[in-house]
């Protein structure tokens, strides 16, 4: 089992963590890679991005059924 926590390094400090088994999965991670690419550099970007990748790859996938969550931001002052 591992664990895996992704968290805002400024505020307002949100994050998200998780302490499960991670699986591999091994081959052509083409569509993963085209859809986190387009959610983060638009459409015409991400589909650029993908396709000067190699197809072949492997990915991480980590289940966030029971993931922990948190946010800062309401006990944060304001300046």
């Amino acid at each position: 089992m591992g664990s895996l926590t992704v968290f805002e390094a400024v505020p307002p400090f949100r994050a998200v963590e998780t302490r499960r088994a991670a699986a591999l999965v091994v081959g052509d991670v083409n569509e993963a890679r085209l859809a986190v690419a387009s959610r983060y550099l638009g459409a015409e970007d991400g589909s650029r991005f993908a396709a000067q990748r190699r197809s072949n790859g492997t990915q991480v996938r980590l289940p966030l059924g029971d993931a922990r969550t948190w946010d800062l931001s309401a006990i944060l002052t304001s300046d």
